[in-house]
């Protein structure tokens, strides 16, 4: 007993002010921490106990995590402490001696005992320096065991009762997820959420820089969709503690949750935590699996996928496993369905009216028309033989009932209306070899045959041609990086096309207006030019014209540095585009914009995340040119990264 009082007594009159600094072989802060609440440990204890015993510095931190235990008890709480027989003097001091004559428990030992439910009062009790500030807290501390649950507990209970987040925490059970809550909806928290909150509320001032305790604050409010406040609290324990893994993890999660909500830059943050946390340590079940999570949710799928196959690598059954792999499923189709290809109907085949014909049409609405004008209007008007094709006739008069219908686009069939005239052959073989030449890259070619086009449509008298040929022209400039020319085009042509019904020529117009006025500089005006048509070609429901509308807003956005704008726009393409699975090129253009916006932002690991995806999408594309400087770009991003290996590879 005098040994232990020894002991004691030199931890007793150890005063914070007179600390000595620690040394290169002292444990960490967040050891000695552990070691006083939780008993998880990365050293042995008793290599642990032995150094504190005999280190002014460990000493002091030990006490001051011993002392930061001691929650001050309600008066109810007093009452029923002192009817324990742990808050007798003769109990207590039979646990001294005993505390003494004990040897060190193991790790398996502490698990075992019966006090499960108490293991920071069991760990706590093994300290002989520390026995007699303990076993003054004794009597507390086993009456708080037994009638309340740690913090911890609390938070893997609120977890494992409602899932109120899709990510997941470390050490909770699964539970199948539900649907999204709002940021600020506190309505469904569950009796083990709100009794933390109480308990965080108990300790602020007591334990406001303890890193542990803000990561336990962090967690609740992450739980409770308080991702703000979750975000704040997880970077304060970070500061303290730089790597406290419940507060690296958590702070990924806030930030993926509240990117969930509309703010897209934040999933990527989410991917740059994790990513670094991936490489630090491979097997966390609980980094791949958010790391997958987090992915998916950015619309990088095959890197998603990646991540999945990993985590059925380490856990390959239960609750979590399953939800992995319906989720790489999920992932894997949407892939395929991409890879496809399209394939559209024959005249005869649109010609032809049944049921759900005009229901597969639509799904497809603006490939049709493209189709109409290269190949179904030069078969049905293009030749020198009288009437023409009569199934291309048909299927372009079913088209333009169909875009109408679904579009409110009368465009097909008032051109349909004037189909006569000697030189109305030729406007229509003209117009069919500009979209050629324009979609093959020689937009020279194309500029010639639109203008040869506009010139027969006129000659003809068909006006909603001329506005078709019109298009392909300012079209052709755009490409061409004409913008001065391209805008003197588009302007006037805008304000015409105001009184049609010819949606789709009217917003591409706009669309390259847009470009073109970017390109000069026009920056004011390009913006307000993109703002209409988003919103626009949403209204006239073609899919891939409202693609392209955000593609547009997002890069223009970008040039002015609405870096967050751009994201939204960029984000809300690409998972439209993976929805419709209609165009790889199309999915790459978002993917590529993604890079540009991460590294305007300084988010290299999300960025290399992005180029690998852009890579994977473009696959075996012909376009050489386009995959080599995919490739140098994912070099860069390697060779920033430090990565010199996979650099070299690309490179």
């Amino acid at each position: 007993m005098q040994r232990l009082e020894i002991g004691a007594a030199r931890l007793l009159s150890l005063k914070p002010e007179e600390r000595t600094a620690m040394q290169a072989g002292c444990p960490g802060e967040r050891d000695i921490r552990e070691l006083a609440a939780q008993g998880q440990l990365d050293v042995e204890v008793e290599e642990l106990m032995n150094h504190i015993a005999n280190c002014d510095a460990c000493a002091v931190k030990f006490r001051e995590a011993v002392e930061d235990l001691a929650i001050p008890l309600t008066a109810e709480e007093q009452r029923e402490v002192e009817g324990l027989q742990s808050s007798q003097p003769d109990w207590q001091t039979q646990l001294a001696h005993r505390l003494v004559k004990t040897p060190t428990a193991s790790p398996i030992q502490i698990r075992q005992s019966p006090l499960v439910d108490s293991r920071r009062a069991v760990l706590k009790w093994l300290l002989p320096a520390a026995a007699l500030i303990l076993v003054a807290f004794s009597s507390v501390v086993v009456y708080r065991s037994i009638k309340k649950p740690s913090l911890d507990q609390l938070l893997l209970t609120a977890y494992s009762e409602s899932r109120p987040v899709e990510m997941r925490i470390a050490g909770a059970e699964y539970r199948k997820f539900g649907v999204y809550r709002g940021p600020d909806d506190s309505s469904e928290d569950s009796p083990a959420l709100l009794e933390a909150r109480k308990q965080i509320q108990t300790d602020l001032a007591r334990r406001g820089n303890d890193p542990i305790w803000l990561a336990g604050r962090a967690r609740t409010e992450l739980l409770a969709h308080k991702f703000d406040a979750a975000i704040q609290d997880a970077q304060a324990a970070l500061a303290i503690s730089p790597g406290l893994r419940i507060a690296r993890l958590d702070l990924a999660s806030a930030y993926a949750e509240r990117g969930a909500k509309d703010r897209p830059w934040d999933t990527a943050q989410a991917i740059e935590i994790l990513t670094k946390f991936h490489e630090e340590q491979p097997q966390d079940r609980v980094v791949v699996f958010n790391l997958a999570l987090a992915l998916e949710r950015a619309g990088l799928l095959h890197k998603a996928v990646e991540q999945w196959h990993a985590y059925l690598v380490l856990d390959p059954s239960g609750g979590w496993a399953d939800e992995a792999k319906r989720k790489m499923e999920a992932d894997e189709e949407r892939i395929k369905r991409l890879s496809r290809g399209l394939t559209l109907m024959a005249p005869r085949e649109v010609a032809q009216d049944g049921p759900g014909l005009e229901d597969e049409i639509d799904q497809h609405a603006e490939d049709y028309l493209r189709l109409a004008t290269v190949q179904w209007l030069p078969q049905a008007f293009g030749g020198r033989a009288q009437g023409g094709n009569a199934e291309a006739r048909a299927a372009l008069h079913k088209l333009g009932e169909v875009l109408e219908r679904r579009h409110r686009d009368t465009w097909l069939l008032e051109f349909l209306r004037t189909v006569k005239g000697r030189t109305f052959p030729l406007a229509v073989n003209a117009l069919a070899r500009a979209v050629s030449s324009n979609n093959s890259g020689d937009y020279e070619a194309g500029r010639r045959s639109a203008q040869l086009a506009q010139i027969h449509f006129s000659e003809s008298r068909n006006g909603a041609g001329q506005f078709r040929a019109r298009f392909e022209e300012i079209y052709s400039l755009r490409l061409s990086h004409n913008a001065a020319q391209c805008d003197s085009l588009a302007g006037p042509m805008q304000s015409l096309l105001r009184s049609t019904g010819y949606q789709w020529i009217r917003i591409q117009t706009s669309l390259e207006r847009q470009e073109c006025l970017s390109m000069k500089g026009d920056m004011g005006r390009a913006l307000a030019t993109s703002r209409g048509n988003v919103t626009d070609s949403e209204a006239v429901h073609y899919p891939q014209l409202y693609l392209r509308a955000l593609f547009f807003a997002g890069d223009t956005e970008a040039s002015l540095g609405n870096l967050r704008s751009a994201w939204r726009h960029t984000h809300d393409g690409l998972t439209a585009s993976w929805s419709s699975g209609d165009s790889a090129m199309r999915t790459y253009s978002f993917v590529t914009e993604l890079d540009l916006l991460a590294d305007q932002s300084r988010r290299i690991a999300f960025d290399e995340a992005a180029l690998s995806e852009s890579l994977k999408v473009l696959g075996a594309d012909p376009d050489s040119l386009m995959r080599a400087m995919a490739n140098h770009r994912l070099a860069q991003v390697e060779l920033e990264l430090g990565h010199s290996d996979a650099a070299r590879e690309y490179f």
